[in-house]
């Protein structure tokens, strides 16, 4: 959805990351409530598209992140490393993304065939690489282009 969308709950930059943490959390208890949801209820997705940095980071979760920790909101604001734009984010946190019925990692390009194998091989999870945080309760699919073939 475009950002000038006046249906985008994701507005940090007007109202701020924890505001609008904060707003999209009551947006989508009462999507899924049917209204006067809580704003610490934790949905339950059909299906989570998610990709994976080279460095193992999804769904804007970041090595090391307090978000990483988060058990109870369902959103919450991040501040992004100085090298990735935008810096201010609402992201969906793990809990949530661990209820999806279906989970997906759509991962493309030669640089990622590392990682890939690392999140696939881990034993545990480890903040350090995110994506072995990634345990859903549905099923778990990869959708790989190792190879990072361009089509024209």
């Amino acid at each position: 959805m475009p950002t000038e969308s006046a249906q985008n709950n994701y507005r940090a930059e007007e109202l701020g990351a924890a505001a609008a943490a904060k707003a999209y959390s009551r947006h989508v208890a009462e999507f899924f409530l049917c209204g006067g949801g809580e704003s610490d209820y934790l949905p339950a997705f059909d299906c989570a598209l998610l990709g994976i940095g080279s460095l193992g980071r999804t769904a804007s979760q970041f090595p090391c992140s307090p978000a990483l920790r988060e058990k109870v909101r369902p959103f919450v604001p991040v501040e992004a490393p100085p090298a990735f734009s935008p810096r201010e984010r609402v992201i969906m946190t793990l809990p949530v993304i661990n209820r999806s019925g279906l989970t997906m990692f759509l991962v493309a390009g030669k640089n990622k065939r590392n990682i890939v194998q690392t999140v696939l091989e881990a034993g545990a999870p480890d903040h350090r690489i995110p994506a072995t945080m990634v345990n859903p309760s549905g099923e778990c699919l990869f959708l790989l282009d190792i190879d990072g073939q361009e089509y024209t």
